[in-house]
């Protein structure tokens, strides 16, 4: 199973384990949940993911 690993609120990373090491993980994270799609840097807001907000683009410099 994969699971995300969550502190204040935001993935700090997956795992693919079992449930049995799941449950270790869970004395050093506030939250440990199985997921197929959250990453790193995705929010937990307790009961759903939310993808993190796409990085802004850089305006282009107008050369004349």
């Amino acid at each position: 199973m994969r699971y995300a690993l969550i502190n204040d609120g935001v993935v700090d990373n997956v795992v693919e384990c079992t449930e049995e090491f799941a449950d270790r993980l869970r004395t050093r994270y506030q939250a440990v949940v199985q997921t197929e799609e959250a990453g790193p840097g995705w929010t937990w807001d307790g009961e759903t993911f939310s993808e993190p907000a796409p990085e802004p683009q850089p305006v282009p410099e107008n050369n004349p």
